[in-house]
């Protein structure tokens, strides 16, 4: 089904697990993403919480719209919470782009108009993992019998910088997966012990992240039977310099601040100058 212009796409900022000294560069990207959205002519669109709008309230959002309140209060771990709830609520075809995520060349507006069930950033398996976060994310959440037949141990998965449903039927099995998983993980009175013990054991090796599984690995599971398309192909890193495309997406950008800084300074200086305002951006 092919997507008509104008393109929507739109970012989420809950802001429940965002740690305080990473507000800076976490509105430097905001604003970044923001900027280079619009330069290619989309609506684009705010979901987020009370604070996360006050938070962006100096970029002038096509919409806010302020419906992650409503997210309870026991959701820990699972961060892309706030953007599948968001995604549940939005319209077929729209794009999400991770805060982080920015669309240099206006040309990209291509792929979300070009005719497939799902796109997203890019396909990640075993070449890219450093570490065992993906392993002791897996054993973390250590459900066999999960919705929708899902495998536990499937070995690929989607990168979720940028994300566009297109088919109806996918994204209800998606969501449906995500938020059953969610609901089973924190009703099971193992599953935060599990955490702290493998938190214990393996230590700096690498961190638990269940969202690598739960939004990732399970959509690249559920697409095999719907047709795809990437952004970033090959050796991601060269393709993604060719296409001008830009996802911030480890946390190293949080040591990167004069760096991002300077990058927004030089696309719209006044925004850097009420950012520097804020009184978040302390």
């Amino acid at each position: 089904m092919k997507k008509m212009s104008p393109i929507r796409i739109f970012h989420t900022l809950w802001t429940k697990p965002l740690k305080k000294e990473r507000t800076p560069v976490t509105l430097l990207c905001y604003a970044i993403s923001f900027h280079y959205a619009k330069q290619m002519g989309a609506e684009v669109v705010l979901h987020t919480d009370d604070l996360g709008a006050e938070m962006l309230s100096f970029l002038p959002y096509d919409e806010v719209i302020v419906d992650l309140n409503e997210i309870p209060e026991n959701i820990t771990r699972f961060w892309a919470y706030g953007k599948l709830y968001a995604t549940k609520q939005e319209p077929l075809g729209s794009v999400h782009i991770d805060g982080d995520v920015f669309l240099k060349n206006p040309s990209l507006a291509d792929y979300f108009i070009s005719d497939h069930d799902l796109l997203t950033q890019s396909e990640e398996g075993d070449d890219w993992r450093t570490d065992y976060t993906y392993e002791l994310s897996q054993s973390a959440i250590g459900i066999e019998d999960l919705p929708n037949g899902m495998n536990l141990y499937y070995p690929e998965s989607f990168n979720c910088g940028v994300v566009q449903i297109n088919n109806a039927d996918l994204k209800k099995k998606y969501l449906d997966t995500y938020f059953k998983t969610v609901e089973l993980s924190l009703a099971d009175p193992t599953y935060e012990g599990r955490v702290k013990k493998i938190i214990d054991r393996f230590g700096d090796k690498g961190s638990i992240i269940p969202d690598i599984i739960t939004e990732q690995q399970f959509l690249h599971e559920i697409a095999r039977d719907y047709k795809t398309q990437t952004i970033l192909n090959g050796n991601i890193r060269i393709d993604a310099l060719t296409k001008g495309y830009t996802h911030l997406c480890t946390a190293a950008k949080y040591e990167m601040q004069q760096e991002v800084e300077r990058m927004l300074g030089e696309l719209d200086q006044q925004l850097l100058n009420k950012i520097k305002d804020s009184k978040f951006y302390k």
